[in-house]
């Protein structure tokens, strides 16, 4: 384009244009603010910001490349664009400088006379622009003459006040630049300064994702829309917070920065009138009432308005309505942002409730306004009361008995009033599920607790003795007894809901009225007296789930009332020890709710001694002190040097554990051995419900925990007294110990050792203990927890005044697992290692055979491989064969072994003369002779010899449980020996090996194997050769699949069967055979009528009776099913008529064409894609029978299975599967009608069961 064409081109744009913004508007900057701006240092990093979101917002403007902030250091243009033409910039290819210098003119000039030189006649291509915030009055002039030059396509000068008019026709730019430059407009804002304010004012960090947690499909569904090409209608959204619409709106557009930049949320009238004439299209969120909604759409604006439904609706369904925040995914934002995980959890669950209250409770502002329900008469009326209750079971008449009787008001009168209430903003009570509860418990205690009196009060003790007090009907029953019992209709007197928010109350009412305090000490203290006077235990087990409750209720009456009972003889607490056998679903731990109590008080500083030493007293009655989450480890929790589960210093904590020591020193024995690995991490979950216990936020310093290492080493010297055992512990301790208290240990021990105070048995103990260590230290000197040369040779010192030389034992390391074994400073894999070992390991049986056979008794029954000493004396050959022989008949396990092991070495020489020998001299009992005679080969040399021993020495031959390889070529033969000498489980042993090698195998022998298995003693491992049975049949089914004995080895085996395949030939065999599948209904179902009962009938026992229901339970193959999965419609229909043909007869008509439908559930889909199968849904037609059409439901209900999902996350699993339902019932309406109602049932079942899991969640998501 021509020098003059440009000219023209200019000519024509207007010297002014009208504003989109109120030009006098003291909310919005001018030139002079700009000027101003300049002199800033913000400014050189900003400005190019600036000029880039102005160019982003200029119609005409694209391929926008523009530095900003650390970008402005590199080299090149300050920016590129290329325009069309617009009020404020020429057509052609833009290239910026950009300036925010004092000195305005010179800098122009050198970036002027730069880009020249670089260019050379190129430069003609471009529109030279140079940008100033700055005022400069001479830019025209410097612009007109540089253009005369003709070097440009056309140079043009932007200065502070050309920005001024462009701003004004860009209203959102000139809102971001206003705001960044301290002004606060009022009436309209963009989203980015509303964020930044709305933040501001919390006083934790609250991400934007926390807005949109487990919202992803509406942010995907507001994006669609907004970035939709076109828009004739406004968007909207709809929350019962204005606040929580706006930060989804932010979360959600923060990274789109053509929508964000662009979003306006606008006060005023008159904002919006100035806005929308903006000629760039804007996003504009109004906030005030009758926005010009149309005039914004007509001029290109899109507009998303926000809904409160505390006060207004939405006419259409196309509103996005948002759900509650996921709990998870929401508390892992907080977290993540540096909130504690207990205060995480409870700000998630108090948002989910209500985020006004959520909002309210971490806002920096101190004033607080009340809501509209503290005016309302009926309302106050009843709330005060409904606080000291927390929160019941809609529907539970149990529970809305106890309301009503403690209100005085009907229920149906509360529930009006509370649904009424919830429909409001910030509301005091919602339904969350099934459960009527508090949205914020501390904030509507602070509002309400002061307008009881005291007839509230008396009723209000009277609600929590009878519910906290209520004899519980499960109380010890085991979780299987309990479940009987709730299906007989047993329950409690009201829901675990009411129960545990009644006992919430008195902690709620304890720390949020000082004038109340006193009465809930005096109803705790009255609780506990009454549970601690039944001798049984039954009430204070019954009681045992508030403990938690109430130790942060009264925490003084707590601990008086159980040092109380823990001082008696017979304490009452040790009841809460005692468990139910367990059953199916395991037990139930009452004593957990005890220890988690005391945990709870170690929160306090001023109770953390009393409740630490009461969980040393509860640990020193405990009999399983050392099982599962008892109270020992708690006590580990609040005394580790790791400060996370207690109040108290590094100080504090050694001296309870001191005091423990002092009077409990069993237990502080089992606390030191926890203790001993202090890098353990221990979570810090939990802690008290509403008292303002904190535990320490910093870290511990190195001198705090060298303090306590050192005096954690002091008690532990001192517990350990003259215990050889306890110093064997402390000797063995893997970690947890500094060096300067292992040394102190050490040299402790070595006074102890030369002193003489103990005797040999206990010298050996500590003897054995540091030559473990040793061993230990010197297989791993690199470990971390390697200790050092000068502890190691400290520990051999000592070793060698203990070591006696004329124990056995003091070999017994050599025969100990080869991995944790050092021989002459090698280790296991050293070169030489084995030779060395092996040398020493003959040596050492010579050494103990020369001590005669008790000193090997000695050593055997000290040692971890017992085996390694027989196997030696037979190398060895330094005892005599009789001698250890006769070890077979010894008591000693050990023995036992040396002496199997002795035996197997000296029969694998094949020697039968020496079999027969030690049969005949040895001396062996009976049973020892069968044990001998089963550690004999499994050979054809031996089994043949065998034969000649009598039969009962054959039968113990081939009776061993001792498995035994058998060579490969002998394999088929030694299948029929152990079949043939009633053996079939080692004989399917041997035969999983020949399958497995994939040797040559004969489906008789196999089918044999299994019938003999069949008919057979169970093996005490039938579960465990569940997979041998497996495979026999996997290899039939892939051998011979239509033999057939097939399908009734399927059928014996069918509850041994993992994931209940092979059994395909099985139910190939039903689908052939309606007999078949009429017996097995016989065998699980009555006849319907008892004048039937009987006739035709066979008697089945119970065995039979349990795999006829799990054949037809778990049916896998529907009858005429072809191998390309089509069915034969003909074969089918016979199929089901003669069944039901047979099933009349018999009785069963309505419960076999059940049985029948649940056979059809298990087609394929059809071709269309949609299950049942077209010959199903033809065949349903046909019948017309709704008993079928029953079975068909409950047969593909069942076939779902187990569902995995995560914790909060609803019925969406369910949901979905119904919303299959129905879109495949409304494709098949027309052709199959009874096929279209079996999906549609099945759409309502699966719709039904998620609105159940949603309520279920949501009651656990909004817990906290």
């Amino acid at each position: 384009m021509s020098y003059n064409a440009y000219m023209v081109h200019a000519s024509r744009i207007p010297q002014s244009t009208p504003c989109a913004l109120d030009i006098d508007s003291p909310e919005l900057i001018s030139a002079n603010e700009l000027n101003g701006w300049a002199d800033l240092t913000d400014a050189k990093a900003s400005f190019p910001e600036l000029v880039r979101r102005l160019l982003a917002q200029t119609p005409g403007i694209t391929n926008i490349d523009m530095r900003a902030h650390e970008g402005t250091a590199a080299h090149g243009w300050d920016g590129r664009a290329t325009s069309t033409g617009s009020v404020y910039l020429p057509a052609g290819e833009l290239r910026f400088e950009l300036g925010t210098n004092k000195r305005v003119e010179p800098k122009a000039n050198d970036d002027y006379r730069k880009r020249v030189e670089q260019l050379g006649s190129d430069a003609y291509q471009y529109v030279y622009v140079f940008a100033t915030p700055r005022n400069w009055p001479g830019g025209q002039r410097w612009a007109d003459g540089r253009r005369k030059e003709q070097i440009f396509a056309d140079v043009r000068v932007i200065d502070a006040h050309t920005f001024e008019g462009w701003l004004q026709a860009t209203p959102v730019v000139h809102y971001w630049i206003s705001e960044r430059l301290g002004r606060r407009p009022q009436e309209a804002v963009t989203l980015s300064a509303w964020w930044k304010r709305f933040h501001a004012e919390l006083n934790i960090s609250v991400p934007p994702q926390f807005f949109q947690a487990r919202r992803d499909e509406q942010a995907q569904q507001l994006l669609d829309r907004l970035q939709a090409k076109e828009s004739t209608k406004p968007e909207s959204i709809s929350s019962t917070c204005i606040e929580d619409i706006l930060a989804f709106i932010y979360a959600t557009l923060k990274d789109q920065s053509e929508l964000a930049d662009r979003t306006v949320i606008v006060a005023s009238d008159l904002a919006w009138s100035n806005l929308i004439e903006s000629a760039t299209p804007l996003l504009l969120v109004p906030k005030f009432s009758n926005p010009d909604i149309g005039g914004a759409l007509n001029r290109k604006h899109r507009v998303l308005t926000i809904i409160d439904n505390t006060k207004e609706h939405s006419r259409g369904d196309a509103t996005i309505s948002l759900s509650k925040i996921g709990r998870e995914e929401a508390a892992e934002t907080l977290r993540k942002a540096n909130v504690d995980f207990r205060s995480a959890e409870r700000l998630t669950a108090l948002a989910r409730r209500s985020m006004p209250a959520f909002l309210r409770s971490i806002s920096q502002n101190p004033a607080i306004q009340n809501p509209t329900w503290l005016r309302d008469a009926d309302a106050t009326a009843v709330l005060p009361s409904l606080v000291l209750v927390g929160a019941w079971e809609d529907g539970d008449e149990c529970d809305e008995k106890h309301v009503e009787a403690f209100i005085d008001v009907s229920m149906k009168k509360i529930r009006r009033r509370l649904v009424s209430l919830s429909q409001e903003a910030d509301p005091p009570f919602i339904l969350s599920g099934s459960v009527w509860r508090l949205a914020d418990p501390v904030d509507a205690a602070r509002l309400l607790l002061p307008l009881l009196d005291s007839t509230d009060v008396q009723r209000w003790e009277c609600l929590v003795r009878d519910v906290l007090l209520a004899p519980d009907p499960y109380y010890g029953k085991d979780m299987t007894e309990k479940l009987t019992a709730q299906l007989k209709g047993v329950r409690p007197g009201s829901s675990g809901t009411l129960r545990r928010h009644v006992a919430e109350g008195l902690a709620l009412v304890a720390t949020s009225s000082d004038q109340l305090a006193p009465t809930v000490r005096g109803i705790v203290k009255l609780i506990l007296d009454e549970a601690f006077a039944d001798t049984s235990g039954k009430t204070l087990g019954s009681l045992a789930s508030a403990f938690p409750m109430l130790a942060e209720a009264a925490p003084e009456e707590f601990l008086a009332a159980l040092a109380n009972d823990l001082d008696q003889s017979e304490p009452i607490t040790r009841m809460l020890f005692q468990e139910p056998e367990k059953g199916f679903f395991g037990t139930s731990s009452l004593y957990s709710h005890l220890t988690y109590a005391l945990e709870i008080l170690c929160w306090s500083p001023h109770h953390y001694d009393r409740a630490a030493m009461a969980l040393a007293a509860i640990a020193d009655i405990d009999p399983n002190c050392r099982v599962g989450n008892r109270a020992i480890g708690s006590l580990e929790k609040v005394t580790a040097v790791t400060l996370v589960r207690s109040a108290a210093d590094v100080k504090k904590k050694i001296d309870v554990i001191k005091a423990v020591a002092d009077r409990f020193p069993d237990v502080a024995w089992n606390l030191i051995l926890d203790l001993q690995q202090l890098s353990q991490f221990i979570d810090s979950g939990g802690g008290p419900r509403y008292r303002d216990w904190e535990l320490p936020g910093r870290t511990i310093t190195n001198d705090e925990r060298v303090y306590y290492v050192e005096a954690f080493g002091g008690v532990a010297i001192s517990v350990a007294g003259e215990h050889s055992d306890r110093w064997a512990s402390l000797i063995k301790a893997r970690g947890g110990l500094s060096v300067e208290t292992r040394t102190k240990i050490l040299e402790c021990l070595a006074c102890k050792v030369e002193s003489g105070v103990w005797e040999s048995e206990d010298r050996h103990v500590i003897w054995a203990s540091l030559t473990w260590q040793i061993q230990r230290q010197q297989s791993h000197p690199d470990a971390k927890w390697a200790m050092s040369v000068q502890q190691i040779a400290q520990m051999e010192k000592i070793a060698k005044l203990l070591e006696s030389f004329d124990d056995p034992r003091r070999y017994s390391h050599l025969f100990q697992w080869e991995q944790h074994i050092v021989v002459n400073r090698l280790r296991y894999n050293d070169d030489g290692f084995q030779e060395r070992l092996h040398e020493e390991r003959f040596a050492a049986t010579k050494n103990i055979s020369e001590m005669g056979a008790d000193a090997v008794r000695v050593l055997a029954s000290d040692v971890a491989r017992p085996d390694l000493i027989g196997a030696y004396l037979a190398i060895t050959q330094a005892l005599d064969d009789i001698s250890v022989i006769g070890w077979l008949d010894d008591v000693s396990e050990q023995l036992q072994q040396v002496a199997s092991s002795y035996a197997c070495n000296r029969l694998d020489s094949g020697d039968f003369a020496w079999l027969k020998e030690m049969l005949d001299n040895a001396g062996l009992s009976i049973a020892g002779q069968n044990k001998l005679i089963g550690l004999v080969p499994m050979t054809k040399t031996w089994w043949t010899q065998v034969e000649s021993l009598g039969e009962r020495l054959v039968a113990a031959y081939w009776n061993s449980d001792r498995r035994r390889h058998v060579p490969p070529e002998e394999q088929l033969e030694a299948v029929n020996q152990l079949i043939h000498h009633d053996q079939p489980w080692r004989a399917l042993e041997v035969l999983n090996q020949i399958i497995y090698d994939g040797s040559p195998c004969d489906p008789t022998l196999v089918k044999g194997v299994l019938n003999s298995i069949s008919t057979a003693a169970p093996s005490n491992n039938v579960q465990g050769y569940s997979s041998g049975i497996l495979e026999a049949l996997k290899w039939l089914e892939s051998t011979v699949p239509d033999d057939v004995d097939l399908p009734a080895l399927e059928f014996r085996f069918f509850d041994l069967i993992d994931d209940r395949e092979p059994a395909d030939a099985l139910y190939w065999a039903l689908g052939n055979a309606p007999s078949c599948f009429v017996h097995l209904v016989k065998a699980v179902r009555s006849a319907e009528s008892s004048t039937l009962t009987g006739r035709n009938d066979e008697s089945y026992t119970s065995a039979y009776k349990k795999l006829a229901w799990k054949v037809l339970c778990n049916w896998s193959r529907i009858p005429g099913l072809n191998d390309d999965k089509s069915i034969d419609a003909e074969h089918l229909a016979e199929w089901v008529g003669e069944c039901r043909r047979r099933l009349t007869e018999c009785g069963r008509t309505k419960v076999g064409d059940d049985e029948i439908g649940n056979v059809l559930s298990r087609c394929p889909e059809g071709e269309d894609g949609i299950w049942p199968a077209e010959v199903v849904r033809s065949l349903l037609e046909q019948l017309k029978n709704p008993d079928i059409e029953n079975g068909i439901v409950r047969g593909r209900v069942n076939q779902r299975g187990v569902s995995v999902r995560g914790v909060y996350d609803g019925g969406k699993q369910e949901g979905s599967l119904a919303q299959q339902y129905r879109t495949d019932a409304n494709k098949l309406e027309l052709d199959w009608p009874r096929t279209a109602s079996i999906l549609r049932r099945l759409a309502e079942d699966y719709q039904s069961w998620a609105r159940y899991i949603d309520q279920r969640d949501e009651e656990r998501a909004d817990e906290g």
